[in-house]
């Protein structure tokens, strides 16, 4: 593959070659150096020539709920959006409404050119056919919640039911032994936590010694906007951050995603403590209007990725 413009990722910034050419073997990488070095090494059974365009590695979509991809725009323009906006249509969704969606977002984002899809919903492993034949990578991860699911109005505290928070554990524990480090290392399971405002101290403790005793990471909404402080807030006098910090969940195994209603004292809390970010930009701009703090999060030494998030707010899962 020969190209004008490489992007690499070595050394400072993002490793950027001019007029270099790209050796591969059976789907291997095997060189990369100025055209003509390359063109002497090796002997191509097939040549590509990008023209004028960029070659760059492919992209990681670090916070993804494909299934929702056949509702876009339905979070966009609507107060109390994920209740009054979402909530009403999610529920009308059936299985194979949401793979469609699934199937639909992966051909969106391949095509845009995103080789891993972290994936948080309730049944990941009903997708896990499609990545797999799709060739990607897939951080997938188990939807973990106690709340009843209903719509809720403005200010209501939610309804805790035990037995699905204990259900919806066990569902992650199966799919985690069943998938995780499958596909020649394709395949991360993950567990996650809806959010704070959607399980109990209880069960996010269980969720994190599930996930110490399995080594891998727990991926999930962190003081994601203020309806999530609020309940926070009413039921244990403290902001989601705080309180995540109490009970010792801002931690290295901790991927926090958007932190939209987080100040800069609190972003950098959770940086300092070692968790990394996911700061879906397209998705929180169009819904809420605001930027989230990742300057400060940076600023304080944090690992920050991006994500789509969810098509009913941003329209798409294109990473550009």
């Amino acid at each position: 593959v020969t190209a004008p413009h490489f992007l690499t990722m070595a050394g400072e910034g993002v490793g950027y070659r001019a007029d270099h050419a790209m050796a591969i073997d059976r789907g291997k990488i095997t060189g990369m150096g100025p055209r003509d070095d390359i063109f002497n090494e090796y002997q191509a059974e097939r040549v590509i020539n990008a023209g004028e365009q960029v070659v760059l590695p492919g992209f990681i979509d670090a916070h993804m709920h494909t299934n929702e991809a056949v509702l876009r725009g339905l979070a966009q323009d609507t107060g109390h959006w994920m209740m009054y906006g979402l909530g009403p249509f999610e529920e009308q969704l059936t299985p194979e409404d949401r793979i469609a969606g699934s199937q639909l977002a992966l051909l969106e984002a391949v095509r845009a050119g995103t080789t891993t899809f972290s994936e948080f919903s309730r049944r990941p492993d009903r997708l896990c056919d499609f990545f797999r034949r799709a060739g990607v990578r897939a951080n997938i991860t188990v939807t973990i919640r106690e709340a009843i699911d209903r719509i809720y109005a403005p200010g209501e505290l939610y309804e805790f039911d035990p037995a699905l928070g204990e259900k919806t554990l066990e569902t992650c524990r199966g799919i985690f032994h069943r998938y995780n480090e499958t596909e020649n290392g394709r395949f991360t399971v993950m567990f996650g936590p809806q959010a704070a405002d959607f399980v109990s101290e209880n069960l996010l403790e269980k969720v994190k010694a599930a996930a110490v005793a399995a080594d891998t990471k727990i991926h999930m909404h962190v003081q994601q906007g203020d309806r999530e402080t609020y309940q926070l807030v009413k039921r244990c006098g403290l902001r989601p951050i705080a309180f995540l910090d109490r009970i010792g969940y801002l931690d290295e195994r901790l991927v926090a995603v958007h932190l939209t209603d987080a100040d800069d004292t609190e972003a950098a809390l959770v940086a300092q403590r070692g968790a990394s970010m996911v700061i879906c930009s397209g998705s929180i701009g169009i819904i809420d209007g605001i930027v989230p703090p990742l300057k400060a999060f940076q600023d304080a030494g944090g690992l920050a990725a991006l994500g789509s998030d969810q098509a009913p707010g941003n329209n798409n899962h294109n990473i550009f």
